[in-house]
């Protein structure tokens, strides 16, 4: 309480000090410099600087205490800055090793195909009539080559026939004929009465082998020279050679006749 009654008594007789001096630089007609304060956070300068005519009314001039108190109070000291905001780290590059490596795409190139061998591709076919021989009786050769018994082997012809081996069409028609007169012609078939089937062929230079199998069944002496012409000239003319080479079970047919 001491204290704070001396300092009021400190204030007001500074307060009458700057006064005086305010009063008598006006008398004087010079501004009077202000005091400086030692100590003080900021200097109070005058508001204004009185003219010699006119004697402004004196501003008080504060206390060094009470400016350095309202300084302290009017001048907030700056808060610590806040702490920064980390900034995130870029995400680490994936290694070489983090990454497996992607598998190779499987290829779409198709696997080529196998190419077909000669055997497995589909022979060409072709449609014509078939040339298929049978007997005439007692002809003598007049309607074709004379066989034995006096009797002539004749020509043929088929409807067409859709084919690739013109020797096993031609072969099969005849073979697979059981009536023992060839249609209207009057012609007899000496193979009626066998039970032959085709298997193969092949040519040879002029000549064309035929490979038969099954039964085969004769008349006589004189059916022996038509069932070989008939199988002979058919088989001939169906290769296009000149000579005919017929095998049963692979036994010539003039050796298989021989032995019934």
């Amino acid at each position: 309480m001491v204290f704070r009654n001396r300092l009021i008594r400190l204030s007001l007789g500074g307060l009458a000090g700057a006064g005086m001096v305010l009063a008598l630089s006006g008398c004087l007609g010079g501004p009077a410099q202000p005091p400086t304060t030692t100590g003080a956070s900021e200097t109070v300068a005058p508001s204004a600087t009185a003219s010699p005519s006119t004697a402004p009314s004196p501003a008080p001039t504060p206390a060094p205490s009470a400016t350095a108190s309202a300084s302290a109070t009017e001048t907030p000291f700056s808060s610590a800055p806040p702490p920064a905001t980390p900034t995130p780290s870029a995400t680490p590059s994936a290694s070489a090793t983090d990454i497996p490596a992607s598998s190779a795409p499987p290829s779409t190139t198709p696997a080529p195909l196998p190419s077909a061998s000669p055997s497995d591709e589909l022979p060409a076919t072709t449609t014509s009539s078939l040339t298929v021989f049978y007997v005439a009786l007692g002809d003598q050769g007049q309607a074709g080559p004379m066989i034995g018994c006096g009797d002539s082997i004749v020509a043929t012809e088929t409807g067409p026939v859709i084919y690739a081996s013109q020797v096993e069409a031609s072969m099969s028609d005849l073979l697979e004929n059981k009536d023992t007169v060839h249609g209207e012609s009057g012609l007899m078939n000496a193979l009626a009465g066998s039970d032959l089937r085709y298997v193969s062929s092949s040519v040879s230079g002029d000549t064309v082998t035929v490979e038969l199998t099954g039964e085969l069944s004769s008349g006589g002496i004189c059916d022996d020279p038509r069932i070989i012409a008939q199988l002979t000239y058919t088989a001939l003319v169906a290769a296009g050679t000149g000579e005919a080479k017929v095998l049963v079970d692979g036994t010539d047919i003039n050796d298989k006749l021989s032995q019934k």
